[in-house]
């Protein structure tokens, strides 16, 4: 009995602390997913938006992520962690549901991002005083939400989820909200620092920045990192390899993640090293071959090792009263992420004066001096370093899990149809349809349809 009850704790309590986030950014990245085609083609064709006006909803809605702060001292942290995860949850779930006007997802994907936005200065505040093991946890959990993100996204061979209405997808994003909905149950009962923070959750404003990490990382992700149709356009691989390829590089970079918890005093020449890697990977524009699969992988593995670090560098500085410093610095974060993928995407649209392939190496600088300041914070109290409990098999498992999802691209390796040209002489007379991105004029998804039509 009681090597039970010294197990299970230490379980359970790591599984939530890296699950709540995993699954929290799971569906925020799906919600992200869907709000780009939505601005798209329900309000620039279908409404007139221009993109500046869609600019302009954007900023508007990325400016509540400084609500966060104001409202977790009126409601109470616990509340705001139910309410903003419970809500993204439940808005992700009608998501799936209605099968109507996209006019009304667009109001269901605005709502989840807000609620998605509030969730992450609330959440690190409630978890950052129970010190580095903590926030390495949350670093963990955000590279794995990542991992199965993309597992999800290459099964549905890049046909993102929210479009598809069939039973199937609707208990693959069941489970990840009824999973998020278990786990803040379960860590509303865990009486440690998780439980017992009160409203000292803040820290100082200069290591709050740190957090700025969060927006740059997250559009890198999306725009190359998550990016199962670019990799496969860029190698010239089958969509299954590259899918295979994608999920092998984040399982690296959690068995890296893992083992750069007990590096102690090495963390900082090992953060150099991956802070030049990282720039490295993204100054080639558009790689090609093998090339640009080994820049994948450079760049996945050492994001990965900064993140940890610099979420790393959160648990250090002792708890001060309120939430103010952590929501303004998620608050620019945010506004650094809207800014980047706006600016990166609108200038298919509009004249811009630099082109969008500086934006990924622009990003990694912050990426990589949140790191360093993350690696700052960390130097000035080894002993902190040394006194971190072991983190036993448990860390494993994360990267073991993206491991087991490589079963999905083999399948579809072994399915994979035979594009080989027909045999034949004969004339081939060609005809071009312009699909409008397979949207039709009310913003529905519909390229089986609009394939039978013509």
């Amino acid at each position: 009995m009681s090597e039970k009850q010294n197990v299970n704790p230490v379980l359970f309590d790591r599984l939530v602390r890296v699950g709540v986030p995993a699954l929290a950014l799971l569906l925020g990245v799906q919600v992200l997913r869907a709000m780009f085609p939505l601005f798209l083609f329900v309000l620039r064709d279908r409404v007139g938006w221009t993109a500046i006006q869609l600019g302009e909803l954007g900023f508007v809605l990325f400016l509540t992520a400084f609500l966060a702060g104001p409202l977790s001292r009126w409601l109470g942290m616990r509340v705001m962690l139910w309410l903003t995860a419970g809500g993204l949850g439940l808005l992700r779930l009608l998501m799936q549901l209605w099968t109507g006007d996209p006019m009304v997802d667009l109001y269901l994907v605005m709502g989840a991002l807000v609620l998605f936005l509030w969730f992450w200065p609330v959440y690190v505040g409630y978890t950052r005083p129970g010190g580095i093991s903590h926030t390495f946890d949350l670093a963990t959990g955000i590279l794995l939400g990542l991992g199965l993100d993309l597992a999800l996204h290459g099964a549905y061979l890049t046909y993102d989820m929210f479009w598809r209405h069939d039973l199937g997808t609707l208990l693959l994003t069941l489970l990840p909200v009824v999973g998020l909905g278990l786990g803040l149950w379960r860590l509303n009962l865990q009486p440690n620092a998780l439980r017992a923070t009160g409203r000292r959750s803040d820290l100082p404003l200069g290591p709050a920045f740190i957090w700025l990490v969060f927006g740059p990382y997250l559009f890198l992700q999306m725009v190359i990192f998550q990016n199962v149709a670019r990799l496969t356009s860029l190698t010239g691989w089958s969509l299954p390899a590259a899918f295979a390829w994608a999920l092998t590089a984040h399982a690296l970079g959690l068995f890296f993640v893992a083992e750069m918890r007990e590096l102690g005093r090495w963390l900082l020449p090992v953060a150099l090293a991956f802070a030049v890697l990282l720039l490295l990977s993204l100054l080639t524009a558009w790689p090609t071959g093998g090339l640009a699969a080994g820049l994948f992988l450079l760049g996945q593995v050492s994001g990965a090792g900064l993140l940890l670090v610099a979420l790393g560098g959160l648990g250090v500085a002792a708890p001060r009263p309120g939430l103010r410093n952590l929501t303004v610095s998620h608050g620019v974060s945010g506004l650094l992420f809207l800014l980047l993928g706006f600016v990166y995407y609108s200038s298919y649209d509009i004249a811009i004066p630099l082109p969008n392939s500086v934006l990924p190496p622009v990003a990694g600088v912050i990426v990589a001096l949140a790191a360093l300041g993350g690696v700052w914070q960390l130097r000035r109290a080894p002993e902190l370093l040394e006194t971190l409990p072991a983190p036993g098999r448990v860390v494993w498992l994360p990267a073991l899990l993206l491991l087991a999802g490589l079963l999905l691209p083999l399948g579809q390796w072994l399915t994979w149809p035979d594009m080989g040209a027909p045999a034949g002489d004969e004339a081939v007379r060609v005809m071009n349809y312009n699909l409008h991105n397979g949207f039709d004029i009310q913003g529905h998804l519909g390229l089986e349809a609009l394939a039978q039509v013509i």
